[in-house]
């Protein structure tokens, strides 16, 4: 199940009536980071941005996975994250590789620019 920005959050913390917090999925797909732009930024804003979507994961104990899907568009790399059952360790890594065998994102690097005084 793929879930885009704010509500991956809220997905991943929902709880069915058992208290299961993916509950019949076996997957979660969401974002990592949204937008980050440091300049100005105070360091504990910037990190509770870059963390927004991960920390719910890793405060349950979720197994995670992130998994590289391209460039933006200043050329900086970007990534999904995966998040599975408890224990389904195995069903993240088949998962991110059925989709590094029909992407090469995996293989491409951002281009290093040289920024001259």
């Amino acid at each position: 199940m793929a879930v885009a920005g704010e509500g991956f959050a809220h997905a991943a913390v929902a709880h069915d009536d058992e208290g299961d917090a993916i509950g019949e999925r076996p997957l979660l797909v969401g974002p990592l980071v949204v937008e980050v732009e440091a300049a100005g930024e105070k360091v504990l804003a910037l990190v509770g941005r870059i963390t927004q979507f991960t920390r719910p994961i890793s405060f349950l104990g979720l197994p995670s996975l992130t998994v590289p899907c391209g460039f933006d568009q200043k050329g900086l790399p970007i990534a999904f994250q995966i998040v599975g059952r408890p224990f389904a360790e195995n069903t993240l890594l088949v998962a991110a590789d059925q989709f590094q065998q029909v992407t090469d994102y995996h293989r491409q690097a951002p281009s290093l620019v040289s920024q001259s005084s």
